[in-house]
């Protein structure tokens, strides 16, 4: 601990909201990570303008959480501060049709508020065991519903301690995503705009829906929710199951026998378990469906093994910001020309045939797959944990898909190191 550091943050929020090597499997729902170097709990957007100030000019690094329903903590824990926005700043606000919550109110909370007040449209939202803040993040959904559908203003605090406003068209709201990921804004409130309904009926759903969870989830142990994302005209739990890994384990971590696309916390299981639990299934999958498991779970902490993320993207929606390397396919002939390929993505062979029957996209990942070769271990060696790997088309549907799986395919085997894959833009529209 950093004494200077430490008196800054007391002095800005009451010394007892402010705590040292606070373990993080306190404030997770999979009750695993190791300890937070400092554990901050502001209650106002004023505060967390301050804590972002101080921290930027001490070269503190800085984490957000809610109440950490969809974390993964690395054992050895986080190091810089963890900054957390939950029951401190949880007020919700009703004005006629329209609720206003802070980031910390529970989706509960906000679901029972819309409840007593007649308003309908957040029914899916009560079970989920998030908070506003990490829902509008990941556009989070269930049962048929979304944030998107009843999202209308988000504000938010930029990375420079800016505080912006953000319109539902702004927002960029698709499959547990948003411009606030991507651009790791903080959420300070949102407002959402409602149904009139009948009190007694949006309760009933309520119910339905609860009941449906207490049958289908293994809600009586500790997890982080769905595990992985939900692969496109696939369910990543049907998919496990048929891999024939319903009930695989890796020591306490274990796949959910009551749902698949569940791991659970049996007892003591550590972030290591979990992750490597994650790898196996993915494989798993992978090798039998040919489909690749993207996580839904985020990672937060220095991790032992090296996780190396390709994305594949498309340049008309944006470069991601946080790529170490970034490579632009667009030199190759885009099967989007092709009236027979133009619906298909590069996880279609047809297409695949197409890209990789080019010989400079041969070229193209010979040369890189020599690259990572060498770039990789040298990252280890150096004590990074994550590498990120970006490559780019145009629309990120067709030639950087079949890309980025072929240089996934091509490292895959390498020992010690997590290889994982994401199609950032696979699906939105043009």
């Amino acid at each position: 601990m950093n004494d200077k550091i430490y008196r800054r943050f007391c002095d800005c929020i009451k010394a007892q909201r402010v705590l040292i090597d606070e373990p993080m499997k306190s404030h997770t729902t999979f009750r695993i990570g190791g300890p937070a170097e400092y554990f901050l709990q502001p209650s106002t957007a004023a505060k967390v303008q301050e804590l972002l100030r101080i921290c930027h000019e001490e070269g503190v690094p800085v984490s957000i959480i809610g109440n950490g329903s969809n974390l993964l903590v690395s054992d050895k824990g986080v190091s810089g501060a963890v900054i957390q926005i939950y029951k401190n700043m949880n007020e919700v606000t009703v004005t006629g049709k329209v609720i206003t919550a802070q980031a910390g109110a529970s989706l509960s909370q906000l679901a029972s508020v819309a409840t007593k007040a007649g308003l309908s449209g957040l029914e899916f939202a009560a079970g989920i065991p998030g908070t506003v803040g990490g829902a509008v993040v990941m556009n989070a959904g269930a049962y048929g519903g979304e944030m998107k559908d009843v999202l209308t203003q988000v504000i938010a605090i930029s990375r420079d301690g800016q505080i912006i406003t953000l319109a539902r068209e702004e927002l960029e709201l698709g499959y547990r995503t948003s411009i606030i990921k991507k651009k790791q804004y903080i959420v300070l409130e949102a407002t959402f705009s409602l149904d009139s309904g009948d009190k007694v009926a949006i309760q009933a759903k309520i119910d339905e829906l609860k009941d449906k969870r207490v049958s289908k989830q293994p809600l009586e142990y500790a997890s982080a929710g769905s595990t992985f994302k939900r692969p496109e005209g696939h369910f990543a739990g049907k998919l496990i199951m048929e891999a024939g890994l319903c009930g695989y384990n890796v020591g306490d971590a274990q796949i959910s026998e009551k749902h698949c696309g569940f791991v659970i916390n049996k007892g003591t299981a550590s972030a290591a378990d979990v992750l490597r639990l994650m790898t196996d299934v993915s494989d798993k999958v992978k090798q039998q469906h040919g489909i690749e498991l993207e996580p839904e779970v985020q990672l937060l902490g220095t991790f032992d093994e090296l996780t190396v993320s390709i994305v594949s993207f498309g340049f008309k929606y944006g470069e991601p910001e946080n790529s170490d390397l970034a490579f632009d396919v667009r030199f190759l002939k885009n099967p989007y020309y092709n009236e027979e390929l133009r619906p298909l993505t590069g996880n279609d062979e047809i297409v695949k045939e197409y890209v990789m029957s080019q010989e400079p996209a041969k070229e193209f990942l010979e040369k890189l797959s020599e690259m990572m070769k060498f770039l990789i271990p040298n990252y280890a060696l150096a004590g990074k944990n994550n590498l990120i790997i970006s490559i780019g088309c145009t629309g990120g549907k067709h030639r950087s898909v079949t890309l980025a799986n072929a240089l996934y395919k091509e490292l895959s085997h390498i020992k010690d190191v997590g290889i994982r894959i994401e199609h950032r833009d696979i699906h939105k529209d043009g």
